[in-house]
């Protein structure tokens, strides 16, 4: 896809990790959309307190994204505001509830994530890794077929939306922990090979600039 034009060139600011603002990068980088990546190492060392008191971080929380000044909180409510520039909202209120719907999903999936990866992992991770992660992705497998296309195409139509984005990261994240865990899921499976053949995605992955780690944690 050529880089389609935004409203001006917004700055995302986040950990130098993947977490929260992966997705954001995601839709940015398929859109070949021009953005600054700024990733701050010393969030807890005194920069937390400095965006809280300047406006930068309306919740106190990252990622941010800032738009000529105005600063964005929350990611999903960034990746909206992204596809609402680029037209990837759909007019068909129950199409774009599907997606909507999606984006709720995926939140939920990822806080069952990072539950483990954050706390007790030697005790959590095969609870995780054998019913959760087992449950997740047999429900969003479901979710895919029951789509008026039966998965053929992304949420919407043939364009990622929000949902889908967020969804890749969720079986990018699923992989690292089982190889072969869409192995038996071919909706799913046919989805995360649709992103890495789409060339600005894979791009971005053999660039280097994506982050190395997933997370702030060592597990995962």
């Amino acid at each position: 896809m050529s880089g389609l034009s935004l409203p001006c060139k917004p700055v995302l600011h986040y950990f130098p990790i993947r977490g929260k603002a992966e997705p954001i990068r995601l839709m940015l980088e398929d859109l070949g959309a021009p953005y600054e990546d700024i990733r701050l190492q010393d969030w807890f060392q005194g920069r937390k307190k400095e965006y809280i008191e300047k406006g930068w971080s309306p919740f106190g929380q990252l990622p941010v994204l800032d738009v000529n000044g105005q600063f964005i909180g929350q990611s999903v409510a960034i990746m909206r505001l992204v596809a609402n520039w680029v037209g990837l909202r759909v007019s068909d209120p129950l199409v774009q509830c599907r997606d909507d719907a999606l984006v709720e999903s995926t939140e939920d999936w990822r806080r069952f994530y990072v539950k483990p990866i954050y706390g007790d992992w030697e005790n959590m991770k095969d609870e995780y890794i054998n019913k959760t992660m087992v449950n997740q992705l047999d429900l969003h497998e479901k979710f895919l077929s029951q789509g008026p296309d039966g998965g053929a195409h992304f949420t919407t139509g043939p364009r990622p939306a929000v949902g889908d984005y967020l969804l890749w990261e969720m079986l990018d994240l699923s992989l690292r922990l089982d190889g072969k865990c869409l192995d038996s899921r071919p909706l799913l499976q046919s989805l995360y090979k649709r992103f890495l053949e789409r060339p600005n995605v894979r791009a971005y992955i053999d660039s280097g600039r994506r982050p190395e780690r997933p997370n702030n944690s060592k597990n995962g």
